[in-house]
């Protein structure tokens, strides 16, 4: 996107990117400060926020190499945020939102898949869902992750003759 945006190799599309990942990067420090102050207290997400802003390698990463990564942590980050702040009672839009992360996610890094469904599963657990509707929250999930990450299986169905998640 950025290359068709700005051109081929450009420096435009360079510095495009530089910013994309420095914007993923300064919402991962967020997302720290949101986990931490619902896990560990205030002060403690405070000092994760800020140690991840100014961490040398962390600044080193996001403009100095284009790379995914910023973004597959950032989503990663995301989805798990929107898992430990969920309400007491989850309800079928929350679901459908992680969902929809996930499946961003696992588009980003197909590697990460395995672990977005326990991260599901924990949310509805320790939030105490009945079994009947933990049932039908767990598949409105993964109808939302395969409507996300389906037009990728297909496309590779159709070039590579195989419904795989592999880039």
């Amino acid at each position: 996107g950025f290359f068709s945006l700005f051109g081929d190799y450009s420096k435009a599309a360079a510095v495009g990117l530089f910013l994309f990942q420095s914007i993923c990067s300064g919402i991962i420090a967020l997302c720290l400060v949101i986990l931490g102050t619902h896990l560990l207290g205030s002060t403690i997400g405070r000092v994760a926020g800020f140690i991840w802003a100014f961490y040398p390698t962390s600044i080193f990463y996001s403009v100095i190499h284009i790379w995914y990564s910023e973004l597959a942590v950032m989503l990663l980050l995301l989805t798990t945020t929107v898992a430990v702040t969920a309400p007491s009672s989850p309800t079928f839009r929350w679901v459908t939102l992680l969902g929809g992360l996930s499946g961003l996610t696992v588009l980003t890094d197909s590697t990460i898949a395995l672990y977005l469904p326990l991260l599901l599963l924990w949310m509805l657990l320790t939030r105490g869902v009945q079994p009947s509707r933990l049932v039908v929250m767990v598949a409105i999930w993964g109808i939302t992750v395969g409507t996300v990450i389906s037009p990728w299986i297909m496309r590779n169905w159709l070039v590579l003759g195989a419904p795989t998640l592999l880039k």
